[in-house]
C-alpha cells in the first residue's frame, strides 16, 4: 500500500515537473517572439505623407489624411513584378511632442525604416529634417541592429519638388555639420532621452566627409516618391518593401 503511494507521489512529481517546464518554454517563446524584428516602420516630420502612404499600400485608396497623434498599424500586401509579400507596417507620428514615444515603443520590433521627406518643403525644412535624422542614425538600439533604411524623397508631384541627388547631397551637408557639433563624447544622452552613440564609431572611415555610403551600421537608400491620383509613384518604395 505505501509502496504505491509512494509510486503514485513519484508521477505526479514527475507531471508537475513536466508542467513548470513547459510553461518556461512556452513563456520563453512568447516574450522572444514579441521581440522578434518584423515591422517596417514609417517616419518623418508632420505633413510628409507618411500616413497617406500608408493608407495607399494597406487600402490600395488614396485618402486625404490628417496629422497624427497616433501611430497606426496595418498588415499591407505588397504586390509588384508579379512578387507578392505580406508586410508589417507602423506609421509613426511626425509630431515632435508625440513621435518620439512611438519611436521608442515600436523600434524593438523594427526589421527597416523608411524615413519620409516632403520634397516640395525641403529646402526650408532641412535642418529639422537633418535633425531628426541624425537621431536615428545615433541611437544606440537601431545602430546595433544594423538597420536598413530607405529615405523616400515624397511629393514628387508637388511642382519644384527637389529630387533625390539634391536631397541626398545636402542632407550629407547638413548631417555633417551636425557631426561636427556633437562632438566627440564617447556616449551621452540625447534631448528625447534616448541612448545615443558617438557618430564617429559609426563610420567606415571617420576621417573624410560624411556620406551615407560611409555608415556601418545603416544600409541606406533612396527613392522618390508621390501617390497623388494623377501621379502615383510607389514603385521604387514597394520594391524595397518585398526585399526587406
Amino acid at each position: 500500500m505505501l509502496e504505491r503511494i509512494f509510486e503514485e507521489k513519484s508521477v505526479l512529481g514527475v507531471s508537475v515537473a513536466i508542467l513548470v517546464v513547459v510553461f518556461t518554454l512556452l513563456f520563453w517563446l512568447l516574450k522572444r517572439s514579441k521581440s522578434i524584428k518584423k515591422c517596417i516602420l514609417l517616419v518623418g516630420a508632420s505633413n510628409s505623407g507618411k500616413t497617406r502612404i500608408f493608407c495607399q499600400l494597406l487600402y490600395k485608396k488614396n485618402l486625404f489624411s490628417q496629422i497624427s497623434i497616433v501611430s497606426n498599424q496595418g498588415e499591407a500586401l505588397i504586390e509588384e513584378n508579379g512578387k507578392k509579400k505580406l508586410v508589417s507596417l507602423v506609421d509613426i507620428p511626425g509630431q515632435d511632442k508625440v513621435r518620439r514615444k512611438f519611436f521608442s515603443l515600436h523600434k524593438k520590433t523594427a526589421k527597416g525604416l523608411v524615413f519620409l521627406i516632403d520634397s516640395s518643403t525641403f529646402q526650408k525644412e532641412i535642418k529639422d529634417v537633418a535633425q531628426f535624422l541624425f537621431e536615428i542614425l545615433t541611437d544606440d538600439q537601431l545602430a546595433k541592429s544594423k538597420m536598413n533604411l530607405l529615405i523616400a524623397c515624397n511629393k514628387q508631384d508637388i511642382d519644384l519638388s527637389k529630387g533625390q541627388a539634391f536631397i541626398k547631397s545636402n542632407l550629407e551637408k547638413e548631417i555633417e555639420l551636425l557631426r561636427k557639433i556633437s562632438g566627440s563624447a564617447l556616449q551621452s544622452t540625447g534631448s528625447s532621452g534616448e541612448s545615443k552613440i558617438n557618430f564617429e564609431s559609426l563610420l567606415k572611415n571617420n576621417k573624410k566627409q560624411f556620406e551615407f555610403s560611409n555608415l556601418k551600421y545603416f544600409n541606406v537608400d533612396f527613392c522618390e516618391t508621390s501617390c497623388s491620383q494623377e501621379d502615383e509613384k510607389l514603385f521604387d518604395l514597394k520594391n524595397w518593401l518585398l526585399i526587406n
